[in-house]
């Protein structure tokens, strides 16, 4: 894994990355490193030059002496184990590196790695399929993963929510009304509400989330209200019964719309943005629900009564 962050580091992928790795060498790379530094040194005993320069400029020798015991091991020093490595620098003033990079649990441990990016440059697609042919076992998590499983869950419940509400809704429809007609001048408000519902968030530059969406829901229930109470009084009366029906109706369907929009549309002056899309979305698919049940129902039902 530290490889393939490497490579991405080195082809402007990433814009960093920390591991463990970058603290604690392999064990190739140690004996590197020690062959060097025994090259450099040769005969020399840099321990006992520290110690005479700290003598020499007045310093107690005794403070120091762990690094002088460690300098003067450098010339006999061979790999250390990444076990031995670890145990070493959780002793040390830089334990907090380990606890960052290292995590126990469940009588195990996880290497933890953290990525840096700017966005565009860096796909987390690509990122994903590339890390499971490395290591199959390793998972990867963010505010944006997080955020795109949360959204697929929610697409799922949502999906599955308005096609069951859907269902029964159309299902307690049917057996109440035994013409198409009636389905037709019951449901026609809510399409119609939930798609103005949707154009209006668009115009508004309002996001369809995972809550917001559920308005669409809810609608299908309380906006087919509507379209019933409005049809059962004014359908296959004369022109005046129907116009003194409707006035009924048409105060109760206002009423019935303001007192949702003044309860849930409340939301809407919400701080969270969350709950503020939620009013906004009622309000917007309340109301266009409302309007066309009063002002457009009228006249199909007025054309309907006209052919009969």
């Amino acid at each position: 894994v530290d490889g393939m962050l490497e490579r991405y580091l080195h082809q402007g992928r990433l814009a960093g990355y920390s591991s463990l790795e970058q603290v604690i060498n392999a064990k190739d790379v140690q004996v590197e490193v020690l062959k060097v530094l025994q090259e450099k040194m040769g005969a020399e005993r840099p321990g006992d030059e520290l110690r005479r320069s700290l003598e020499r400029n007045g310093f107690a020798v005794e403070p120091f002496q762990p690094l002088i015991s460690g300098l003067d091991a450098l010339q006999t020093a061979t790999p250390v184990p990444s076990l031995d490595a670890v145990s070493h620098l959780s002793e040390s003033p830089l334990r907090g590196i380990v606890e960052r990079h290292l995590m126990s649990g469940g009588g195990s441990y996880h290497l933890l790695f953290y990525l840096y990016y700017r966005g565009p440059e860096f796909s987390q697609g690509a990122f994903l399929n590339d890390l499971k042919q490395v290591d199959p076992s390793a998972r990867a998590t963010s505010p944006d993963l997080v955020s795109l499983q949360l959204e697929e869950s929610v697409r799922k419940s949502f999906t599955l929510a308005f096609a069951l509400g859907g269902v029964v809704v159309l299902f307690l429809l049917i057996s109440h009304f035994e013409t198409i007609r009636g389905l037709f001048f019951t449901l026609y408000p809510v399409v119609g509400g939930g798609i103005a519902m949707v154009g209006m968030m668009v115009l508004t530059g309002m996001r369809l989330n995972f809550m917001n969406a559920m308005v669409l829901v809810t609608l299908l229930g309380m906006g087919s209200d509507y379209g019933i109470h409005v049809m059962n009084r004014v359908i296959s009366r004369d022109e005046e019964e129907m116009t003194v029906e409707f006035v009924q109706a048409g105060r109760s369907v206002l009423l019935s719309a303001m007192t949702t929009i003044a309860g849930f549309g409340s939301l809407a002056f919400s701080d969270y943005g969350a709950l503020a899309s939620i009013g906004s979305a009622t309000n917007y698919g309340v109301g266009a629900t409302a309007l066309l049940a009063l002002v457009s129902l009228p006249a199909f039902m007025a054309v309907w009564n006209s052919r009969k």
